[in-house]
């Protein structure tokens, strides 16, 4: 049974993450998300060496961003905040946290069964 794909009128900020995150969102985006919805997606990489190349701008754009559409999806990342973790990654600086306030988006619940085929 064929169906229409829901229109998203309102794009999407992504933020990919670090390491297995990434495989992780990938399935997710191919089996839950592009299925059923049509979307237009604004990618951001916040993984730990591309912050490093932009000397960490892309952090701020992303979150300029997702105050501008209201909505973002952000898989984990690494945070180079300890001398260690810089020194393993080879990291020229330590960037602090965009919300120094430290609070935490809330995320959202999705059951399977919305997802499960009506015959």
């Amino acid at each position: 049974m064929a169906f229409e794909k829901i229109k998203v009128s309102n794009p999407i900020i992504e933020m990919d993450g670090d390491e297995m995150t990434r495989v992780f969102w990938q399935s997710i985006k191919d089996k839950l998300i592009f299925p059923f919805l049509d979307l237009d997606i604004k990618y951001y990489d916040l993984g730990i060496l591309h912050g490093e190349a932009t000397d960490d701008k892309v952090t701020v754009e992303a979150a300029e961003a997702t105050l501008k559409y209201n909505v973002a999806i952000k898989c984990a990342t690494i945070t180079p905040g300890e001398t260690r973790r810089t020194y393993e990654a080879r990291l020229v600086a330590i960037y602090r946290h965009v919300r120094e306030d430290g609070v935490e988006g809330q995320p959202i619940s999705v059951s399977t069964e919305q997802f499960a085929s009506h015959e």
